[in-house]
């Protein structure tokens, strides 16, 4: 895939789950901003997040799939939380919603990536419980 076929496809998945169309930008280029971006290269991809010239994360795949996935995974979190915010319920752990709503969502646009996201919320989940009281203890402060 070239640089616009990727655009292509993720805006094909932003509609497939309503995301605003300013969530499907897909850099070439460092923004400076921590904005990821992919790098197309002659064997394979890579996802960066730089900030001010300083890579924070750099991701090598030759599997475009893959590559699409990880772009997908931070739009699909940022829907997520944002519909957390607006439906937070203050007697639960927020990522009970938002945990829900990131599956849900990648159920729609393919199954084998929400099993592989329920897999990595699991394993976030194992390390560290939902915990209910946490936003009792916020509003305590």
């Amino acid at each position: 895939m070239n640089i616009d076929q990727i655009r292509q496809q993720i805006k094909a998945y932003g509609a497939m789950i309503d995301a605003p169309p300013q969530m499907l930008t897909v850099f070439d280029q460092p923004q400076g901003d921590g904005t990821p971006f992919v790098v197309v290269e002659e064997d394979g991809y890579r996802y960066i997040v730089e900030e001010r010239g300083m890579i924070f994360e750099e991701r090598k795949t030759k599997d475009g799939e893959q590559l699409l996935y990880w772009i997908m995974e931070i739009i699909i979190s940022n829907m997520a939380y944002s519909y957390e915010l607006e439906h937070r319920d203050p007697q639960r752990d927020p990522r009970r919603i938002a945990f829900a709503k990131e599956l849900e969502l990648f159920g729609i646009i393919n199954k084998s990536w929400r099993q592989l996201k329920k897999s990595k919320l699991d394993e976030i989940l194992k390390n560290n419980p939902f915990d209910d009281e946490v936003m009792k203890r916020r509003l305590m402060r």
